[in-house]
């Protein structure tokens, strides 16, 4: 059971920061070169998010709870 949960987390939280990723890149660098380039850095940092989303998970509600403080 535990298992099934952190892979499901993990792919959540994986495919969230891909796209998040992707996106900015395209927003940063434009159609051409992020659209073309940017999915490469964004999938790393999708699967480095997606091995400690525990953790990540963890710090985003941290930065929430102070920010609304």
């Amino acid at each position: 059971m535990e298992e099934t949960i952190y892979k499901v987390g993990a792919w959540i939280t994986g495919f969230g920061v891909f796209c998040f990723g992707w996106f900015y890149s395209i927003m940063e660098y434009g159609f051409l070169l992020g659209g073309s380039l940017g999915w490469f850095p964004s999938l790393l940092m999708a699967v480095f998010a997606g091995f400690l989303w525990p953790v990540s998970i963890l710090v985003i509600m941290v930065l929430v709870g102070v920010a609304l403080k």
